[in-house]
């Protein structure tokens, strides 16, 4: 199922989109697709998530690095010469 094909089989989504997002749900259901910008919003709003609203954007959904951790590294298995 495509996300626009998920987001209309939830009863009423598209108006609360609509509104949410304010815009007509006329314009909401002229989508093919989730726009991106408009993606933070709509998973809010529906509790749909990102990657099956948009699959095709999935490194948007990869966990962000944490900042401040430390950098693991891996000791060498060589032996010097």
């Amino acid at each position: 199922m495509t996300g626009m094909a998920l987001l209309r089989s939830r009863r009423g989504a598209m108006a609360r989109v609509a509104a949410a997002l304010g815009l007509s749900r006329a314009a909401v259901c002229m989508w093919k697709e989730v726009p991106a910008r408009h993606l933070p919003a709509v998973v809010e709003t529906t509790g749909i998530a990102a990657a099956a609203l948009r699959p095709d954007l999935a490194e948007m959904f990869k966990p962000a690095p944490v900042c401040g951790a430390p950098e693991v590294t891996v000791p060498s298995t060589e032996v010097a010469a």
